[in-house]
């Protein structure tokens, strides 16, 4: 049913709710508008009415039962000196009364039945008709006895068999037509059936708001709004890296779900990044005191330890509980970000998402090649980005593309105005990698103080088929010691990594190498350990 539909009440059932000595007037109310914050929503309802002055009541029917109730509000516009003087919500008193669409649909489903009825027994004249004529064509059309059967000619015994064929024919056909119209007849039915319950299902559930004003008489303009926590939105970007342009196009989109009771027809819709259920204060601290550790007596800890077992359960638990696209107009507060969606938008109360697009940019990026090839022969195309725009990026899932074609997906975290990051866009195939050992000893050093020595070469060449430069970023892992006294060096003759513990990795090493447009770069790297002779290192 529509949440459009008026909620009729008799006037008894009315009495029931509010004072009698109040004059009261049911409203229609329509869903205006709706803002969406992550994981809630804020529903505003519109309605005109014209009151007589004095006291009066104003009944908003069809509230879902799911609104917050602390955050009902009721605003308006209209002659001076009205005023609202309270609000309450109350449940939808149940009515033996059915409503004019209940009505309305228990009629059509009683007239599908009965027509269903009627079907069913059309189809069982027509198995009755095909049964009997089976059997004559089993019997031969007559009683098989001798006399029948010598006066009867060819002729006769064919056109008995016509007869037979054309008959089963009509039958088979009529059935043919019966099934399919029993069908849809049935098809009919559970969408009747469907509608009828889910009517019924909201009519238990609504709440009514009573608002009371003192009326100044003549018109007035209200609206009524509420938060709902069964609605939220969450934000998808597509990322597509134009490799030609060295742009990045990105789409930022939002899936909304709502599952409130209510569907919203035709609304303006807002995301928002504010969370109103969050916390708007950081935790407070306690006192943290410190003793000495104090022996417990041991029948003490004994009597406890049950006790103790069983009381941690329960604060284990405790703990662990604890959507070319029409683009959005993007507001800024300072504080947080707003997106109103163009046009009107439908959202149904359901478990299904609608994607909603906000924006879309184009950012300049700049591209550069990152390998391990030590363990992977391939070169990985990276687009380093910076956020242009003035607004926060939301965490969220990243879908990449590469000149229109998908290559993968990533998580991203929360990405402030100029805030940097590196994405990966798969394997650069026009980059050829050629890793080799070129030395792995183990020696000595040393007169007096004699070492064990371990030294490993490496040698890549790197083999750029693109007709532009490019830039490789290398990256190694060599030992990391533990103990002062072994030692980790750079092996001489070779490049010494330009960035170590790379992203606060431990023994995790950084070198850049230029790759000339169409040629081959050569990169030498390599590490010496050395230790004591009288040890041994059993993991190199």
């Amino acid at each position: 049913m529509s949440n459009k539909t008026i909620r009729a009440f008799s006037l008894s059932l009315l009495a029931l709710m509010v004072s009698s000595a109040m004059a009261e007037q049911v409203v229609e109310s329509q869903i205006a508008a709706v803002t969406v914050y992550p994981s809630s929503a804020t529903v505003t309802r519109t309605f005109a009415v014209e009151l007589p002055a004095g006291q009066q009541t104003v009944l908003v029917a069809g509230l879902p039962s799911t609104l917050d109730e602390n955050s009902l509000r009721i605003t308006g516009s209209g002659d001076k000196g009205s005023s609202v003087a309270s609000v309450e919500l109350k449940n939808e008193v149940r009515s033996e009364l059915v409503l004019p669409r209940a009505k309305e649909l228990q009629d059509k489903l009683t007239a599908q039945l009965d027509q269903q009825a009627l079907l069913q027994a059309d189809e069982l004249a027509l198995n009755t008709q095909q049964t009997y004529l089976q059997k004559l064509a089993e019997q031969g059309g007559t009683p098989k006895t001798e006399k029948t059967v010598e006066s009867n000619s060819v002729a006769q015994w064919r056109a008995g068999w016509q007869t037979l064929g054309a008959g089963m024919k009509e039958i088979g056909a009529a059935k043919v037509a019966l099934a399919r119209e029993i069908r849809l007849l049935k098809q009919q039915i559970d969408v009747t059936q469907r509608e009828l319950e889910q009517l019924n299902n909201r009519q238990q559930d609504n709440k009514i708001a009573v608002v009371h004003l003192q009326s100044a008489g003549g018109k007035l303009a209200m609206k009524l709004s509420y938060q709902l926590n069964q609605a939220s939105w969450y934000p998808v970007y597509d990322a597509n890296l134009d490799t030609q342009q060295s742009k990045l196009a990105v789409t930022q989109a939002a899936y909304v779900q709502q599952n409130s009771g209510e569907n919203w027809d035709n609304v303006a819709l807002t995301l928002s990044t504010l969370q109103p259920s969050a916390a708007v204060e950081p935790p407070a601290l306690s006192s943290w005191w410190i003793d000495y550790l104090r022996p417990i007596p041991r029948n003490t800890l004994m009597k406890s330890a049950e006790s103790v077992a069983d009381a941690a359960m329960p604060e284990m638990m405790a703990a662990a509980a604890p959507v070319a696209e029409q683009r959005a107009m993007v507001v800024d507060s300072g504080y947080h970000v707003s997106y109103q969606i163009p046009g009107k938008i439908n959202v149904n109360s359901s478990e299904e998402k609608q994607r909603v697009v906000l924006q879309q940019q184009q950012w300049p990026v700049a591209l550069n090649l990152q390998a391990v090839p030590r363990l992977d022969s391939h070169a990985y195309l990276y687009a380093r980005v910076e956020n242009p725009s003035s607004t926060p990026l939301l965490p969220g899932e990243w879908l990449l593309q590469r000149d229109g074609i998908r290559v993968g997906r990533v998580d991203q975290p929360l990405l402030a105005p100029k805030d940097q990051i590196a994405m990966g866009f798969g394997a650069d195939d026009a980059v050829k990698l050629e890793w080799q050992t070129l030395k792995d000893e183990a020696g000595e050093s040393g007169v007096l103080n004699k070492q064990q020595t371990l030294q490993r070469h490496y040698q890549l060449k790197a083999i750029n088929g693109h007709t532009k430069p490019m830039t490789l970023t290398v990256l190694d892992s060599w030992p990391v010691a533990k103990q002062q006294d072994i030692q980790v060096s750079a092996l001489e003759g070779t490049v010494a990594p330009k960035e170590q513990n790379v992203n606060q990795q431990a023994g995790v090493q950084r070198w850049e190498l230029p790759l000339p447009a169409g040629k081959t770069a050569t990169l030498d790297t390599g590490y010496q350990v050395a230790y004591p002779q009288d040890k041994q290192i059993d993991n190199l």
